[in-house]
């Protein structure tokens, strides 16, 4: 019996991790990442006779997938790929990319990393992954026999949930723990009991949200006249992680509601109150 053996160390890119192997014409294709989740991300690919190698590749084929050179790219930290056949013999390539937006010199994606879809011609020693760039469209005229096998057309649809289940809709999460025991549908309304974690601590705050999935957004919700805030507050909240987000939140202090800003990044913090709107009357700007 052999045990583990080292079968590549990649084309010299820190963090080789990630791989397929793929058995095509008594070829072994080994299909690799490399160069860590950022902009150095990219997908490698060697070959062998033999499963356990040695795997080489050529000169010119690797990267055989990245934009690590194009920062003008919409999608950006392609990597973990791996290869397979539809029912027709086409082969395809999946992967995870990200959407990022460019926030100073720092590229920021809150949709985290996505999964992504190319046509491969594979009639040759090596794969053509949609000419070599992961680009956010393909044109699909350049592959008529690929085109053929998508007899479904995918249709982006806005998310609306009027809470009339008697479960919650599974597009809906919380933070680490349930919130099962604070949640209640009723009456084609969503009650959600108040606690004292905060985004801020590593708890489960009373907080529901949904993955953002484009860069442009807008986001409702309506909130029962009858909600109760007491001593608390409530808001929307756009959430990185614990020390990266934005919320605005509305509180109730003698007889008026203010509606305030809280935003985090890091070490910074940034609060102050936008408007004061009176139980019974008209809003106040705040300066």
């Amino acid at each position: 019996m052999r045990g583990p053996e080292v079968i590549s160390l990649g084309t010299g890119g820190r963090d080789v991790e990630g791989p397929h192997i793929i058995k095509r014409n008594n070829t072994y294709y080994l299909l690799a990442a490399e160069g860590g989740t950022g902009v150095g991300h990219m997908i490698t690919m060697f070959k062998s006779n033999s499963l356990w190698g040695p795997f080489e590749d050529s000169n010119t084929i690797n990267p055989i997938f990245t934009n690590r050179d194009r920062a003008s790219e919409l999608l950006q930290n392609i990597g973990h790929a791996d290869l397979f056949q539809d029912t027709k013999g086409n082969w395809w390539l999946t992967c995870l990319g990200t959407r990022p937006s460019t926030i100073g010199f720092k590229q920021i994606t809150n949709m985290g990393r996505e999964t992504l879809l190319y046509p491969v011609n594979w009639e040759n020693e090596w794969p053509e992954i949609n000419q070599g760039i992961p680009s956010e469209v393909v044109d699909m005229k350049n592959y008529p026999k690929h085109q053929h096998t998508l007899i479904n057309k995918q249709e982006l649809t806005d998310f609306y949930d009027t809470f009339d289940q008697p479960i919650l809709n599974p597009e809906w999460l919380s933070l680490r723990n349930s919130l099962e025991e604070s949640v209640l549908l009723k009456n084609s309304t969503l009650t959600l009991k108040g606690r004292i974690t905060t985004i801020e601590q590593e708890g489960t705050p009373a907080f529901l949200g949904i993955r953002q999935t484009e860069q442009t957004e807008s986001f409702t919700v309506i909130v029962s006249a009858d909600t109760t805030i007491n001593n608390g507050k409530i808001g929307i909240l756009s959430l990185i992680n614990d020390t990266h987000f934005a919320t605005i939140l509305v509180t109730e202090q003698n007889n008026e509601f203010v509606v305030s800003r809280y935003q985090k990044v890091e070490d910074l913090i940034i609060e102050e109150d936008i408007v004061h709107t009176y139980l019974h009357g008209s809003p106040v700007l705040q300066p």
